[in-house]
């Protein structure tokens, strides 16, 4: 694969964070057959920050022939989150345990009263 694709998110405190997303192949456009993989994704507020302070994303690989998966945050875990800037990285483990990273940037956490 390729170097990971750039992508900012923006995630609303207090609120349910969802993403769905293809994974293709950077070549051919064709989508990856997930089956068999697993998928980490961490956010952090500086890549210096110690690993103990990451929060993990809820990611599930749902149609893995479509190269499809999710990465999730409940409203519980947003709330606990400063509103601010983050920066976060998705890994891709295959099925011999190599990771590789797919998709990386800046989380942006809007403040939220409800």
């Amino acid at each position: 694969m390729a170097a990971p694709v750039k992508t900012n998110l923006i995630i609303n405190q207090r609120s349910d964070f969802r993403a769905s997303i293809v994974v293709r192949d950077s070549a051919t456009s064709t989508t990856v057959n997930l089956t068999g993989y697993s998928v980490v994704a961490k956010l952090k507020q500086t890549l210096d920050s110690p690993d103990s302070s990451a929060v993990t994303f809820v990611c599930e690989i749902p149609a893995p022939l479509s190269g499809i998966f999710t990465m999730e945050l409940t409203d519980v875990t947003t709330a606990a989150l400063r509103a601010g800037s983050y920066v976060y990285d998705v890994v891709l483990i295959d099925t011999d345990g190599f990771r590789t990273r797919i998709i990386q940037g800046t989380a942006k956490v809007d403040g939220g009263i409800s």
